[in-house]
């Protein structure tokens, strides 16, 4: 007899919630069963309904614990989702197509992504400052992914082409940015430079792209740059207004939000 093949997770809504909270996530994929087991990695699942083999809503109290945590479903076959949803403290900003302007082949259909729309052509965007301004001080996190875009799937090094900018407001200058180097079909190396080049240091590798989320944040008066949960390096505080450009060409941007 046939085993039903391993469950598979689309899209988890909402991927982020507030600590010490109960509510509900609506799990889209495939090969979802009435009887298979659900995990919140850190969390209680308190139980979930299903509706069909592609929809499950979960009902979940969450822990004092931020961070990035797991899903885990097993219908018969167990499958782990790293980082597939985020437990933090404070107002989640998540772009919608609205939130941008200076698009050129952009595709910002998708809440919180900016997607290549045409092969061979960089997709370009700059966040509304009403929507999100990195504060001069104060708490702030900026995060994103990486995922392979189906429009130009392997692009091999690096490209001025290929970065997220931190700009100050005052005078549009380039405070830092990050650099991504596409080693492989399946691997990219993301580095973080000041604006006049020097490289800051190197962030990691992103082997399974939409697993691993990058971040900017501030932390009472420290700013670092963090790869999922792990802090990799501090950089110099500029104590400014910034805001954020991405041009991005062979990878698609997604998972974006701040959080203030």
């Amino acid at each position: 007899m046939a085993l039903m093949p391993a469950p598979y997770i689309d899209i988890v809504v909402p991927d982020s919630t507030l600590p010490s909270t109960i509510g509900n996530f609506e799990l889209y994929g495939s090969f979802f069963t009435p009887t298979m087991t659900v995990v919140f990695t850190s969390q209680t699942v308190n139980y979930f309904n299903f509706h069909n083999s592609n929809w499950i809503t979960v009902n979940v109290t969450t822990g004092a614990t931020e961070g990035l945590f797991s899903i885990v479903l097993n219908n018969g076959i167990s499958r782990t989702f790293n980082n597939a949803y985020q437990v933090i403290l404070g107002t989640i900003l998540i772009p919608t197509a609205s939130d941008w302007n200076s698009l050129v082949y952009a595709d910002v259909t998708t809440n919180g992504t900016l997607k290549m729309q045409y092969s061979g052509l960089k997709a370009e965007g700059k966040l509304n400052t009403s929507f999100f301004t990195i504060p001069a001080s104060g708490f702030f996190r900026f995060l994103w992914s990486y995922n392979k875009s189906p429009y130009h799937p392997t692009p091999i090094g690096a490209s001025t082409n290929r970065r997220l900018y931190f700009k100050k407001v005052s005078d549009n200058s380039i405070f830092c940015y990050i650099s991504i180097w596409i080693s492989s079909a399946s691997t990219c190396d993301v580095t973080a430079h000041y604006g006049d080049g020097t490289l800051i240091g190197y962030i990691g590798p992103a082997s399974t792209y939409a697993d691993t989320v990058f971040s900017l944040r501030r932390t009472g008066s420290l700013m670092q740059f963090f790869m999922n949960d792990t802090m990799k390096f501090i950089i110099t505080d500029p104590s400014v207004e910034m805001k954020v450009e991405i041009d991005m060409l062979g990878l698609d941007i997604i998972g974006i939000k701040g959080i203030l």
